[in-house]
Formats: C-alpha cells, sequence, structure tokens
C-alpha cells in the first residue's frame, strides 16, 4: 500500500471543530468558612450537570507571610516560600463521587522533581513562574546564598593610591531561585499564584471531558518547616521572629463547558447504554526515609503502588528546627553508592558508584537524561546541565519500566540502598516515585461507578 504526502491532497477539506457552543471558566471557592489559619481545605464541584475538562483546571492561591502574630516582616527580612507554591501542601486527595481516584503524598517534593524534569528552560522562565517556580542556584541551602557579590578591600594610607585596592567577585553560592521569590513574598504583600491540576494529579493530565460527577479535592498544608525558607536580613544579620505562611484565598477555576445539543445527546444516549471510560496515567508519591547512619543503609519505601515505573533518589541535609535552619533544601552531593531493590530484583544490575565523582556522576546524569529521551532530542532538553548536576541538584533514576507483570496486582516492595560519602547522620534521602496507575469510571444507571485499578 502507498502512502500519498500531504502535499498532494488537493481535494482534502479542512476540518473545524463545532462540538462547543460554549465554553467559560468558573471559580469555586472552598468549603472552609475561612482558610486564613486552616491546615485542611476541601474544593467540591457539586453541580453534575456540568461538563467540565479538569486537565484544563487550576488552582488560585493567594497568600503572604508574616510573622506569628500576623505582623509584617520589613523588606530587610529574606523570607521566602522554599519553592513553588505546591510547597504549601503536603498531600493532594482527588475524589470523584466521594471515590477516592488518586492520592499525592509529600506534594512539595513530588512537585519539586517533576518540575526539574519536565519543564524545559523556556517553559521554567515563563509559565513555571506563575506558579511560583525558580530554579534554585548555588549553594541552595545556607544563608551565604542571597549575596550576589563578594568582595574585599586592601587599604593602606601609608602606600601610594596605585596600591589600594577593591575586589569584587560574584558569589559561586548565590540562589538566583531564592531572590526572585523573596522578591515577590517580601514586605507584606499577597502573593497570587496559580497551579495547574495536571501538575499534581495524574488523573487531571488525561484531555477528557466528564459529566454527571461529583468532583472534590482535599489539600493539606504541609509543616512551616517544609514550605518557609528564612534567611538572614539584608545587613547579614539572622532573622530573629519566626513567621508562618497565611493563605488568603484558595480557590479551584475549571472550564464549564457546553457541547452541542446533537453532541449532548449522543453522549447521554451512550451512558444510558453503559458507556465505560478508562483513564491510565501517571501518579507520583515522595517520601523521606529516617536519619542516616554510618555505612550502608536500605531504606524500605512504604508504596502501595501496583505498577512502579521510575523512582528518582536524591540525599538532603538533616532538617533542624530552628527557624533559620534550612538545610532540607539542599539536594547534596554527598552519595557514595546507590542502588534499588524491586521485589528483591536489583536495579541497575551494575550499581552506580562514586556518584559525587567525574566518572560516576556522568553515568547517573545521562540516565537521568534517558528518562525524559532527551539524550538524542537537540531541539529541547531539562533545565540541569552536567555542571549543575554534579554541585547541588544529584538525582540518581532508576528504571523499572522493564519488569516481569504483577499478575497478583499486589503492592510491590521497593528498597533502596545508599552509601554516604560522609556524616550520614546529618543526612536523608527522599524517594520520588512514578507509579502507573488506572481508573474507569462506569456510567450506567443513575450514578456512575468508579473502579480504581
Amino acid at each position: 500500500m502507498s502512502i500519498v504526502e500531504t502535499e498532494f491532497k488537493i481535494d482534502e477539506m479542512p476540518l473545524v471543530s463545532m462540538s462547543t457552543e460554549e465554553r467559560e471558566n468558573i471559580e469555586l471557592l472552598t468549603d472552609n468558612v475561612s482558610v486564613l489559619d486552616d491546615d485542611v481545605f476541601r474544593i467540591s464541584l457539586k453541580d453534575q450537570s456540568t461538563y467540565t475538562n479538569l486537565s484544563d483546571a487550576y488552582l488560585q492561591i493567594n497568600f503572604k507571610i508574616t510573622k506569628l502574630d500576623n505582623s509584617a516582616y520589613v523588606a530587610e527580612d529574606k523570607v521566602a516560600l522554599r519553592n513553588s507554591v505546591a510547597s504549601l501542601f503536603s498531600r493532594a486527595v482527588l475524589r470523584v463521587n466521594n471515590q477516592i481516584v488518586e492520592t499525592c503524598l509529600d506534594v512539595s517534593d513530588s512537585f519539586l522533581m517533576k518540575s526539574l524534569l519536565h519543564y524545559s528552560d523556556d517553559y521554567s522562565r515563563t509559565t513555571a513562574s506563575n506558579h511560583l517556580f525558580y530554579k534554585d542556584t548555588g549553594n541552595k541551602g545556607n544563608n551565604d546564598d542571597i549575596v550576589k557579590y563578594t568582595h574585599s578591600a586592601q587599604v593602606d594610607a601609608n602606600v601610594a593610591l596605585a596600591l589600594n585596592s577593591l575586589n569584587i567577585n560574584e558569589n559561586p553560592l548565590w540562589n538566583t531561585g531564592y531572590e526572585k521569590r523573596q522578591a515577590r513574598c517580601s514586605a507584606n504583600q499577597v502573593v497570587s499564584c496559580l497551579l495547574p491540576l495536571n501538575q499534581i494529579f495524574g488523573f487531571c493530565s488525561v484531555d477528557r471531558v466528564i459529566v454527571n460527577q461529583e468532583v472534590a479535592i482535599e489539600l493539606t498544608k504541609s509543616q512551616k518547616s517544609h514550605h518557609l525558607y528564612v534567611g538572614k536580613r539584608s545587613d547579614n544579620n539572622a532573622v530573629t521572629v519566626d513567621g508562618k505562611v497565611r493563605i488568603e484565598r484558595l480557590s479551584m477555576w475549571i472550564p464549564r463547558i457546553r457541547p452541542k445539543p446533537e453532541l449532548d445527546l449522543a453522549i447521554k444516549s451512550s451512558m444510558s447504554n453503559g458507556l465505560v471510560s478508562n483513564y491510565l496515567f501517571n501518579t507520583w508519591n515522595a517520601y523521606t526515609s529516617p536519619v542516616l547512619t554510618a555505612g550502608q543503609n536500605t531504606y524500605r519505601v512504604l508504596t502501595t503502588a501496583e505498577d512502579v515505573l521510575y523512582a528518582f533518589v536524591v540525599m538532603r541535609e538533616f532538617q533542624g528546627q530552628g527557624i533559620n535552619d534550612n538545610k532540607l533544601v539542599s539536594f547534596k552531593n554527598n552519595i557514595s553508592t546507590c542502588e534499588a531493590r524491586l521485589n528483591g530484583r536489583v536495579y541497575p544490575s551494575r550499581r552506580y558508584e562514586s556518584v559525587n565523582a567525574e566518572l560516576g556522576s556522568s553515568r547517573a546524569y545521562n540516565d537521568l537524561i534517558s528518562y525524559m529521551n532527551r539524550s538524542n532530542d537537540l531541539s529541547s532538553g531539562i533545565q540541569l546541565s552536567l555542571d549543575e548536576y554534579r554541585d547541588n541538584q544529584v538525582i540518581i533514576p532508576f528504571d523499572f519500566t522493564s519488569k516481569p507483570f504483577n499478575w497478583g496486582k499486589s503492592p510491590l516492595t521497593l528498597e533502596v540502598l545508599v552509601e554516604a560519602v560522609a556524616n550520614p547522620e546529618q543526612h536523608k534521602i527522599t524517594v520520588v516515585v512514578v507509579s502507573r496507575k488506572g481508573v474507569q469510571i462506569n456510567y450506567q444507571g443513575s450514578q456512575a461507578t468508579i473502579v480504581v485499578a
């Protein structure tokens, strides 16, 4: 059979979409009486006659950073969110007809990992800034990162003027991402951010309308130590007054769609005959280990996933309890060896060795690029260069896509074995797990039934 190129199809009629009569975004407020000091937020779509598409829905989050007594920090106080606005939440749950279809654990770390791996550099600089996402650079964890330039002077009144000198150098630890977040969060101003639902829930990444369903999301606020980043004042002294994030407004914007009458009738007719809608998507969850010990550490990830596709491992310094203790934000290049076991099988067949050195980091970085199939993609790439990866963004990837089928549909056993180069008692590891999940919506009857695979 021969193929006719498009340029030779001179009699082909152009196609125009005529399926929608009206489409507009509507705002749904939380069910909370007040969101100012609540820790759990619920937003529901109760109008079951509405056609909507959750892949185009997003959260609007208005917040400001204040002291514990609700008074304002001054502009000289360097206080901001750790990273994107997603760091405000530790857990997110999506329900359809009161049935849980997806749960995201540790939204902050899951979103951060997805952002670093999926966002191109262009998207990060433009659209992602509306999520308050600015890639961290430099030291990523100490107060030195708020100073762009360092200087040293050599002045002696007894020598000629030409021998006196002032040396100004750019600080290699300067964190450009933190500086941009701090500028938006400073001086008690209300920050407004938009966060697409498809960046949190894999279910919402499926571009498909749903109707006759009650949809609800539940968001749990994270601990203050996991979302608030306290630096130094402009005079280089520590900020001495603790603070908090005060959410001023939280809502969800979803499209309300009105299809053509004939299309509406056709869909409703199919539903009465037992229409089945199948969803298959990836879901992201993050898990953090206890404090490491000397030698090799084995961390067993307590996941209920039946089909684990990938895992990404990072090492972080232990988070203390002081208001100026911000170490957990860092991805440390302190891993000597690392391997993973899924149901007893070792991945990769030759473990990652000397990850903190030149040869070992090159191999791990290449595997990380291969995850997005971008090792041979010359038109785009992820945000992390090899130098940035080695300095402060060490992410060790594990690919579990080639494995025996889980006929028993039982939760898989995932273990991560890691050894730190030095000071393991000051570190933890975070494992971000990507797993595949299926959901089936059966529209037969007066109310659809939800089956989670």
